[in-house]
């Protein structure tokens, strides 16, 4: 049998072999704490036992032993009962840590015991048979509060033997007390006392820690059960919204290839034939849209969310985003419009997901603003030397307690079949992804009928000085 084996079977590897205490200090606070607490009720029916016994040897000493003695009984009753009586403020002290609780009860184990061990030395020959099965008496009582845990056990049980077995062995030649069977009285009642309280001990942790990690297995059990409802909530939300949406552009499709396919177009002329080829390529461009938005969500999600870093220019990049969102801004009557400063620091970003990002920003408030609006684009550098860049509009807005709910994928705050705004509700979490993989974040602000205000903050490490140009 080898090393490992035997430790295994004295303690389990979470325990400390001596001390017996966790490894994981959070999880030996909480059994000391919740130790206490269970043997509470115990050791207030040991100590009022300890108090009876204690005074009725007392009582017993004082009348059987020597007038000599009998100086110590007053020491006795002052030091002794006060600390006994002390024991019924386990609660109190409860309240505290299990160490205090510890060094209490060995404070009246030691103090009692040293009466007692020094009444025996100093006593006249018939005395010391008395005084011997007083100080064994107590030292089982003591033993049995120390067992709260081992290691309180192991500080009394083996200082107070040890110091018996000297005691009785420099008091032996004038009782005539037989020293072999004494010390292994001593001996055998100490090794019981600790064995005992180490295997007791042992198995009310292995019980302990076997809970705990049941507890944690279903916490992360109710973990998985929720995300895994919410999956599926999203899942449905995602079939759902999907089948309205790409079932919308291939109706048109289907209705108006099949009026040209049967020739009812060219019964109403080339013009009308012309007009439905425009309605089925824009309703194809519409449906390659939204395949390539679901593309580029499942890319970013599950796939590739790294970024390629170079320094930017913020307004030159700004300027060439608002310009490619002009014509999809006037086909509603609305414009674009730069508030930007020329001493703005340069970026450290990937200049597509940068685009990306402005852009889903822009078309979202183009989405949900009335027609002829304008949408703002802003930057600033902030006082911790972040980089914020701002769209705002001033559409329909919505209840600030529902801005964590649009950033999840596939959701839409109309989520119903006849809703007046299309899309898929991936533009807002395709943007808070891609700021996440930027080390920055993505803010929203917004009121019911007083518009939204999207934050693109970048953290300070992507913020560069710009350099002075040389003249």
């Amino acid at each position: 049998m080898n090393w490992h084996r035997l430790r295994h079977m004295l303690a389990p590897r979470e325990l400390r072999l001596l001390s017996l205490k966790f490894q994981d200090r959070r999880q030996e606070q909480i059994f000391q704490i919740k130790w206490i607490r269970a043997t509470r009720g115990l050791n207030y029916l040991w100590g009022a036992c300890a108090i009876i016994f204690y005074v009725i040897m007392t009582v017993v000493t004082d009348h059987y032993t020597s007038h000599v003695d009998n100086n110590y009984f007053w020491f006795r009753i002052i030091i002794g009962v006060p600390l006994l009586i002390g024991l019924t403020a386990y609660k109190e002290w409860g309240r505290y840590t299990a160490q205090i609780t510890m060094i209490y009860f060995l404070i009246c184990a030691y103090t009692i015991f040293s009466i007692s061990l020094i009444q025996f030395y100093l006593s006249a020959e018939r005395d010391s048979v008395v005084l011997l099965l007083e100080m064994a008496a107590i030292f089982v009582f003591a033993q049995h509060f120390s067992r709260i845990l081992f290691v309180w056990n192991l500080m009394f049980s083996v200082p107070c033997s040890t110091v018996t077995i000297i005691a009785i062995y420099l008091k032996g030649p004038e009782t005539n007390l037989p020293f072999l069977p004494v010390i292994v009285t001593v001996v055998v009642l100490t090794l019981t006392g600790l064995f005992s309280c180490y295997s007791r001990e042992v198995f009310v942790r292995r019980n302990f820690a076997t809970m705990r990690n049941l507890e944690r297995q279903n916490e992360r059990a109710n973990k998985l059960a929720e995300e895994a409802q919410g999956a599926n909530e999203a899942k449905s939300r995602f079939l759902a919204t999907v089948s309205h949406e790409l079932r919308t552009p291939l109706n048109a499709i289907l209705g108006y290839s099949e009026m040209i396919n049967l020739g009812i177009a060219e019964r109403l002329g080339k013009e009308k034939i012309s007009e439905y080829a425009s309605y089925i390529h824009d309703s194809g461009a519409n449906l390659l849209k939204l395949v390539n938005q679901i593309l580029h969500f499942t890319k970013s999600e599950l796939i590739d969310r790294t970024v390629k870093p170079e320094i930017l220019d913020v307004v030159d990049r700004l300027q060439g985003i608002a310009a490619q969102l002009q014509p999809l801004a006037a086909q509603s009557g609305s414009t674009i419009q730069l508030n930007l400063r020329n001493d703005l620091p340069t970026l450290i970003a990937d200049p597509d997901r940068l685009r990306q990002m402005v852009t889903n920003l822009a078309t979202n408030a183009l989405k949900f603003s009335p027609a002829g609006a304008n949408i703002d684009i802003s930057a600033q550098q902030l006082n911790d030397n972040s980089l914020v860049i701002e769209v705002r509009d001033f559409g329909i807005g919505m209840d600030p307690l529902l801005l964590e709910y649009v950033l999840e994928p596939f959701t839409q705050l109309d989520d119903g079949l006849n809703r007046i705004n299309d899309g898929l509700g991936i533009g807002l979490p395709l943007t808070k992804s891609l700021m996440e993989a930027h080390g920055g974040r993505l803010e929203l602000e917004s009121k019911p009928g007083k518009g939204t205000l999207a934050k693109l903050i970048f953290p300070p490490e992507a913020v560069k000085v710009r350099e002075p140009k040389v003249a």
